[in-house]
């Protein structure tokens, strides 16, 4: 089993545990739980909660990420799809993640509680370049998938990640 990001920190000690048992309980190929986010000291809450309740699949199409900091995968599906495409500077995680769920159509379950912390702010929030950068690579991404108008459909993420802020 696999968890995605280097800046997750487990904020419960049993979190491997929750996981491990919900996709045995389920059988899924991954599960998805809730993120708490905190400033860059790692302990600081910064008042969000990223939700794996709303989660749906259709909204990868879009470019919009499931909770991933408190994603697990089944090492098998992983080594199917052939690992993460290191060709991407900032959506490797994306990439991957529409692969399993949207090429693969894994099945996955979710974990409703709040297991890992995810320390704000990194590559792909410094500034308009990498705004830029990051919705090229995520409609690279669903352009590899035939995903058709994959630069149109990840800029409609913008408001659909503002109606993620109010759910």
């Amino acid at each position: 089993m696999f968890c995605f990001s280097i800046r997750t920190t487990f904020s419960r000690p049993d979190a491997l545990a929750l996981a491990a048992a919900r996709i045995a309980e389920t059988n899924a190929d991954c599960i998805f739980a809730d993120v708490k986010f905190v400033r860059l000291d790692g302990v600081t809450p910064a008042g969000r909660v990223y939700s794996s309740r709303r989660f749906h699949r259709i909204l990868l199409r879009f470019g919009v990420m499931p909770p991933h900091p408190s994603m697990f995968v089944r090492r098998d599906v992983l080594l199917e799809l052939g690992g993460f495409d290191t060709s991407f500077r900032i959506a490797g995680d994306f990439d991957i993640i529409a692969r399993t769920l949207l090429e693969r159509r894994s099945t996955f379950a979710l974990l409703p509680e709040i297991i890992s912390s995810f320390r704000i702010g990194g590559v792909s929030t410094d500034g308009i370049k990498a705004k830029l950068r990051i919705s090229s690579e995520l409609a690279r991404s669903l352009r590899a998938m035939g995903q058709p108008m994959a630069l149109l459909a990840v800029q409609m993420r913008f408001p659909l990640k503002l109606l993620q802020l109010r759910w």
